[in-house]
């Protein structure tokens, strides 16, 4: 079985081991007069569930800290620079420190007026970082992946695993290194983690990586993240899918329709939420995400469309007649209206938004094949290599447009990186439990570096249908069930992700 060639190395659990950091003993001692001296914080956080992950970190490590003079910085409008209020509110409010998440490398204007006025500054960030570290003022201690790999000679020699973590990852990494020298547990915070990585769809196959996640895996469920396990019910565990399907999801509706209460009175809240508080915020971001997702259904179902071979474009401007895009914010959802074409056509979907003379897009393909680095150039676009953002003028579009059909015509699919191991011919009954849990457990760390493993499948009348109360189809293959998001016709071929649940869960693409 070709899968096992590439899973093996993967399949065995790794512990999670301490990282050196270039920048810690700064981060350290800026911790330390933090904690020592009593110095009054800001925290900051981006607008995304990365973002947030890194602020509950943040809010529980002062606390194992016993640090007490913090301020959670509230989310007023969605952005993905540092929001100038915020800067305004450390100063006003004589923070002497403000601690930024997942944002701000390349803020330099407000880096330097935050530090001339007398408030010092940690900068927490993995985004692509024009400047070195040197560059930085004294009173600035930054800690950015891109920055410790090119500045880190190991990694540079090929010795060591280049970072790539989320940003919400690189603060664990970082406060879990303190706690040791404090000799304090901090293992129970790794599920916000890992959260963040998969919400932020970085790459999980480092053994950086593997061993946060298995620390996180390993946590008693009565000591998960109240903020995470509130988003559990009694068939769902934590897992990638978990994380990508149930509470991501949630979190982003929030986000993308800018209703801020639910995360700051629960998430940017310096006073603990109580479970019932957790619970009602739970309910009302499913009802948000609920909405959200028959605006997206909807605008799915009527936007103008070309299928192309390889391809699926969406222009959203063409829904205006019908639904009030900048009313609903629906230009938000690109991304989501994207990943519903190609799970309707099975082909990498683009669906793009001009507003003001600028288009915004996004691009996605559901098998985790690498795009990125073809897109980027003919197009101004930033993200993970199968879903990223786009961005161009009005006047570009046209020559957008054209290099996408010159990509659908010249390029095969298979000569895309990380192209999926399909295991095919099975019949009426499934692979044993042994492969199935191998397949599931694989998946966890596949999707950009590694590839995923999928089963292929054909329908057949001896594989029943039913209908769950989600309204999802399900389909009886020997003793187990495909879910699917649609209905699926006999002779047809699917392609099963096996995922991890609290028994192998198996769902059609």
């Amino acid at each position: 079985m070709e899968f096992y060639n590439v899973a093996d190395k993967y399949l065995c659990k790794v512990d999670y081991q301490s990282p050196e950091i270039k920048q810690y003993d700064k981060f350290k001692m800026f911790m330390n007069d933090i904690i020592y001296n009593k110095k009054r914080v800001l925290i900051y956080g981006d607008y995304d569930p990365d973002g947030a992950f890194c602020v509950l970190q943040w809010r529980a490590g002062l606390r194992l800290f016993n640090v007490s003079d913090y301020e959670i910085f509230k989310y007023r409008k969605r952005m993905h620079t540092l929001d100038p209020f915020a800067v305004d509110k450390a100063m006003e409010g004589r923070f002497d420190y403000i601690i930024i998440s997942d944002a701000a490398s390349n803020d330099m204007e407000n880096i330097n007026r935050l530090v001339g006025f007398g408030v010092k500054v940690i900068i927490v960030d993995h985004h692509e970082c024009k400047y070195s570290y040197a560059d930085y003022p004294e009173d600035c201690c930054i800690i950015n992946t891109m920055m410790e790999n090119r500045e880190n000679e190991e990694v540079l020699a090929g010795k060591q695993e280049p970072f790539v973590l989320s940003g919400g990852a690189l603060v664990f990494v970082l406060l879990y290194k303190l706690a040791q020298d404090y000799r304090i547990p901090c293992h129970h915070l790794a599920p916000l983690a890992v959260s963040s990585m998969y919400a932020d769809c970085v790459d999980m196959s480092s053994e950086l990586a593997r061993g946060m996640y298995f620390m996180a895996r390993d946590i008693d469920a009565k000591m998960l993240p109240a903020e995470v396990d509130a988003f559990l019910n009694n068939y769902t565990r934590f897992s990638r899918r978990f994380v990508e399907f149930q509470m991501t999801p949630k979190l982003n509706a929030a986000f993308r329709m800018e209703r801020f209460n639910y995360l700051n009175d629960n998430f940017l809240s310096k006073k603990l939420p109580t479970r019932g508080e957790l619970n009602v915020m739970v309910s009302s971001l499913t009802e948000l995400h609920q909405h959200s997702s028959e605006l997206v259904s909807k605008a799915t179902d009527i936007i103008y469309h070309e299928v192309k071979d390889n391809f699926v474009i969406g222009n959203l401007n063409t829904v205006n007649e019908h639904i009030d895009v900048r009313g609903t914010k629906l230009y938000n959802y690109t991304g989501l209206i994207a990943n519903k074409l190609a799970e309707r056509y099975k082909k990498s979907a683009v669906v793009y938004y001009g507003m003001d003379g600028k288009i915004k897009g996004s691009f996605r393909d559901l098998y985790g094949r690498n795009y990125l680095n073809i897109f980027q150039s003919f197009s101004e676009s930033q993200g993970h290599p199968s879903a990223f953002g786009i961005k161009l003028n009005a006047l570009q579009i046209s020559d957008f447009l054209h290099s996408i059909d010159l990509v659908d015509s010249n390029f095969a699919i298979k000569g895309i990186n990380n192209e999926p191991i399909i295991e095919g011919n099975w019949g009426n009954e499934p692979p044993d439990d042994r492969v199935l849990n191998d397949m599931a457990m694989y998946n966890e760390f596949a999707g950009i570096k590694l590839p995923f493993v999928l089963l292929e499948v054909y329908k057949n009348q001896s594989m029943r249908e039913t209908r769950t109360h989600y309204g999802e189809y399900m389909y009886r293959w020997g003793d187990r069930n495909i879910h699917s998001r649609r209905r699926i016709i006999n002779g047809s071929k699917m392609l099963i992700r096996p995922t991890v649940g609290k028994s192998v869960k198996l769902h059609a693409l």
